[in-house]
């Protein structure tokens, strides 16, 4: 799609996002948010860990607690600069 020469002009032109983010950035941060949230094995991976051992509601306030941001965010920065097929 981002090699396609007929569509390139339009997809920079509309998929553009705030703060001068490329629309291939922010293409590549659709996917990701898709690998992470909308596939089979990433519906499975939540619903275990909203009902393991006790309530979603506590896993959420834990999970947030303790979340090491900085790792997380440098393996995004990771994803978006890798080549895309």
């Amino acid at each position: 799609m981002m090699n396609n020469a007929n569509l390139r002009p339009y997809i920079d032109k509309y998929l553009r996002g705030a703060n001068d983010t490329s629309a291939e950035r922010r293409i590549r941060l659709f996917r990701l948010a898709w690998d992470c949230a909308g596939t089979a094995l990433a519906s499975r991976v939540e619903l275990y860990e909203r009902f393991y051992l006790t309530s979603g509601a506590r896993n959420q306030q834990r999970a947030q607690a303790l979340a090491k941001r900085d790792q997380a965010m440098a393996l995004v920065e990771r994803f978006l600069k890798e080549p895309v097929d």
